[in-house]
């Protein structure tokens, strides 16, 4: 198996969306592979390897979690790979669920540019109402 061009620990960290501290405090002990010098420590990624460790580890899309900060409830879930964080504004939780639910559907919305109708909008074709 070829394991491609090598990467800096900033060039896996851009590459799966994240920062350097994630991925050397997290994610190396996940399993990503890696390589270290003995001399430097440094590390040393192949771009093949980190992406086949992705796709064999990616988190299931639209994972949603609710944390509470404070007395406020948040939202984080992800979509096509892209992180959502929102607050709920409640510390109610049945209603930050609520409310989670809500923003997930319009992420999901703007994914595939569905535009909510507006009652009040006419067509072109039909009379204005009065």
């Amino acid at each position: 198996m070829p394991l491609g061009p090598p990467l800096t620990l900033r060039d896996v960290a851009a590459t799966i969306g994240c920062s350097p501290w994630t991925v050397r405090q997290t994610l190396i002990p996940r399993g990503l592979p890696h390589f270290r010098f003995r001399a430097s420590g440094r590390l040393i990624f192949y771009r093949d390897q980190v992406i086949r460790w992705m796709r064999t580890n990616k988190k299931e899309e639209n994972q949603v979690s609710l944390f509470k900060r404070g007395s406020v409830w948040w939202s984080y879930f992800y979509e096509d790979g892209i992180r959502h964080q929102s607050s709920t504004g409640t510390s109610n939780r049945k209603q930050a669920e609520t409310i989670e639910a809500r923003l997930k559907e319009e992420v999901t919305n703007q994914r595939f540019r569905i535009v909510k109708a507006d009652p009040a909008m006419t067509s072109a074709n039909s009379p204005p109402v009065s």
